[in-house]
């Protein structure tokens, strides 16, 4: 569960339930859905980036990315269709690295592999 900054309160579900959106934390508290989103998909968390855009982890089908639920659905990012995208991180470049589940050299190091980089605006 997470809430954005104009107090919205996103909850991830199992079994295929998808995102649930409330409209504030009190819409929560009642029961009153604002909007469901990733119908038959598995939500595993939920991501805010300082920009605002939102980051969905689904176990089904992995990373799926929406800039603003105001003006659009999530999607999932062209590159990452193939897998699923076990965490996410910045390097110092302000590259996203979305983590497989394979690595790619030995366990010693825990360097995971990345099919994909995405640039944040600086």
């Amino acid at each position: 569960m997470t809430q954005d900054r104009k107090g919205a309160v996103f909850v991830g579900t199992l079994r295929g339930e998808g995102l649930v959106m409330y409209r504030s934390f009190e819409d929560f508290r009642q029961g009153r859905t604002a909007q469901r989103l990733l119908p038959g998909l598995s939500v595993s968390y939920i991501f805010i980036d300082r920009e605002g855009g939102y980051w969905i982890g689904t176990q089904e089908r992995g990373l799926f990315y929406c800039a603003s639920f105001d003006q659009g659905r999530p999607e999932a990012p062209a590159a990452l269709h193939d897998g699923i995208v076990k965490s996410l991180d910045w390097d110092r470049r302000n590259t996203l690295l979305p983590a497989r589940t394979r690595p790619v050299c030995s366990l010693s190091t825990c360097a995971w592999a990345a099919s994909a980089t995405f640039r944040r605006r600086p």
